[in-house]
């Protein structure tokens, strides 16, 4: 149904995060959970179950959000000597302004705008999305993205600095969800450095095969 292809989005959101962690060479890393995943995509059928079951019927959005970052760093801690390091070497103020930055500032005002362009209008019931609605929250994922665009403008290849670190990874998958919404890819354009930062960081192998093994459901 229209409601369940609204869940997959919100729910491959999580999976994203969590699933990029450290990379290739993570010791015993299993596809299993992706292979789930295409098989729930293509057999529709079984999704009113699954989201039962698995999901409590998604009930626990904002519960998965905070577990997805919560693995995330689980993952990226206890590999971190595998693969791509995540972490600072030394404790890092900046990693952990802009982890707090994507899950207070960031992630709510792009999940807004996603949710009026792509999922309300696939609704029961659902309409068109409101051109003022749709301004007024893309003005405020404007408002975001200026602080990210000047931040990365001052000599900052990444949100923690010259390192690719888990800031950056818990930004991906909305990112790829905006690249993807024409208005809010728009955002992403109009700023150079933002535009910049997010092709260096949605180039790399292990995004690509995080994509790949999770496609994004149709807008």
């Amino acid at each position: 149904s229209s409601a369940d292809g609204d869940r997959l989005q919100i729910y491959f959101v999580c999976v994203r995060r969590a699933a990029l962690g450290p990379g290739p060479g993570v010791p015993g890393r299993r596809r299993h959970p992706f292979r789930y995943a295409r098989e729930i995509q293509t057999r529709r059928s079984y999704l009113s179950t699954f989201w039962a079951n698995q999901l409590n019927e998604f009930a626990r959005t904002l519960l998965s959000r905070a577990e997805s970052r919560a693995i995330s760093r689980y993952i990226a801690t206890k590999y971190r000597s595998s693969g791509t390091d995540l972490l600072p070497a030394t404790a890092s103020a900046k990693l952990e302004v802009w982890l707090e930055v994507e899950s207070h500032h960031f992630y709510p005002a792009v999940a807004d705008l996603v949710y009026e362009l792509r999922v309300r209008p696939r609704l029961p019931g659902g309409v068109p999305p409101d051109p003022a609605v749709v301004d007024g929250l893309a003005g405020k994922v404007a408002d975001v993205l200026d602080v990210y665009d000047a931040h990365l403008a001052a000599g900052n290849r990444y949100l923690a600095g010259e390192q690719f670190t888990l800031a950056d990874v818990n930004h991906i998958a909305q990112l790829f969800v905006m690249s993807r919404t024409p208005r809010a890819a728009e955002l992403v354009a109009a700023r150079p450095h933002v535009q910049a930062w997010w092709d260096e960081i949605s180039a790399r192998p292990a995004w690509k095969k995080t994509v790949a093994a999770l496609p994004l459901p149709p807008a």
